[in-house]
């Protein structure tokens, strides 16, 4: 696979704004967000369900249908603006640079179409080579991630739920991508198959050396796949830093209230405390800080002014005012 430099940045998200757009007034579901992917890496991406993690992952490709709107903001691949493509520039970049695993595969699959069918169809939309070819290149997809072949001929519900995130997979893989952005592929599966899945992955992502965007609310998937883990609050990112420096020393309040609703496997036992209160309401958030209603570090500045995302030491950033910014300290 032709992958370029091994090192470097691959996608660029600067000042990224999202709206939905609504008879009153346009919602913003993701804020001014600015994010950057390593070639190479997996970059995990998690929040509570409404956070604008998938609204995020969607624009990438440009998949929404209004009334989403992109009003602002630039999303660079390999030193392109994916916004400001031609419908066929896009329709090139789209599955033969950068795929997508999408939620819950018995939706993504066409129950009345063959595996086979459905993986030659991709393949042959993208790839000038007959039939005989595309069929042979789908049996090989499918033994990557572990399916024989001889299920080719077979439908969507004729596999369990694992073996049919598989096949979603595999289809992911059918054009050998740069990136492939996975919004929460392994969900309502098991923890057995969850690991499973996770785990041919990473052994496709060593072998091939493709980039992964990985969007879940399992931060402890996160801490054991991803290299670095983005925290998105209310549209905005709030937390960005290794996988180690966020599941062991989380910085922002919110991030640390995520951790601690997980139970430990080992250790002392103790009573998770999760986060009190709601999710900001985005069609009448609060001024300043979006988690600052919920926040027990509440600062009168909070409540005042939006805190911006800052490095507080190298590759780690953070958006509260806990911590100083260029400008000045924390009140």
């Amino acid at each position: 696979m032709n992958q370029g430099s091994s090192t470097g940045t691959i996608l660029e998200i600067r000042n990224l704004c999202v709206d939905y757009l609504t008879e009153k007034k346009p919602v913003r579901a993701v804020d001014r967000v600015n994010l950057t992917v390593k070639r190479g890496e997996t970059l995990g991406l998690a929040g509570e369900s409404g956070c604008g993690k998938s609204t995020l992952a969607f624009s990438i490709l440009r998949l929404h249908k209004p009334p989403a709107l992109i009003p602002e903001g630039e999303v660079i691949f390999n030193g392109e603006d994916i916004l400001c493509m031609d419908e066929e520039r896009l329709r090139r970049i789209r599955w033969n640079d950068i795929s997508v695993v999408f939620q819950s595969a018995m939706n993504c699959l066409n129950p009345v179409v063959s595996i086979r069918d459905q993986m030659c169809d991709v393949i042959l939309a993208h790839r000038n080579i007959s039939k005989a070819d595309a069929v042979a290149q789908a049996a090989n997809l499918l033994e990557r991630v572990g399916i024989s072949p001889d299920r080719m001929n077979d439908y969507p519900h004729q596999f369990s739920g694992g073996m049919r995130q598989r096949v979603v997979i595999a289809i992911a893989l059918a054009l050998d991508p740069q990136m492939i952005i996975m919004d929460e592929p392994t969900t309502a599966l098991d923890v057995v198959v969850e690991r499973e899945i996770m785990a041919k992955l990473e052994e496709l992502k060593h072998q091939f050396g493709f980039t992964i965007l990985l969007i879940t609310h399992d931060l402890s998937l996160l801490g054991e796949i991803s290299d670095r883990i983005a925290i998105m609050y209310g549209g905005r990112i709030v937390e960005l830093a290794t996988s180690e420096q966020v599941i062991l020393d989380p910085k922002h309040p919110y991030t640390n209230g995520l951790i601690n609703s997980f139970p430990l496997l080992s250790g002392e036992k103790k009573v998770l405390s999760g986060i009190s209160g709601f999710p900001v309401n985005l069609w009448d958030p609060p001024p300043g800080c979006y988690f600052a209603p919920r926040c027990e570090a509440c600062m009168d500045i909070c409540k005042r002014e939006n805190p911006p995302l800052i490095e507080i030491e190298p590759g780690r950033q953070v958006a509260c005012h806990l911590f100083p910014t260029p400008e000045g300290g924390a009140e």
